[in-house]
């Protein structure tokens, strides 16, 4: 069920065979009524983890930030 009231978009630009991808990812928060995870093809593996592991499990600076929006969200008072 996704969560309403929070979303956050970044975009960036990487090249992959010489041309250059632009490539948007939105961001929702979600409850889930189940642990069992179903991957698609763009993903190799999953973790279900406390949020200051996930943030130090996460390489890039742009889904920390994300990451830490959605904590801030969802503790807010």
């Amino acid at each position: 069920m996704i969560i309403p009231g929070f979303s956050h978009k970044i975009d960036y630009i990487f090249k992959r065979e010489g041309k250059l991808i632009y490539k948007e990812v939105v961001f929702f928060l979600a409850e889930s009524r189940t642990k069992k995870v179903t991957l698609s093809e763009e993903h190799s593996e999953f973790f279900w983890l406390e949020f200051e592991k996930a943030v130090e499990k996460l390489n890039f600076k742009e889904s920390k930030e994300v990451l830490k929006k959605a904590d801030e969200f969802l503790n807010r008072t």
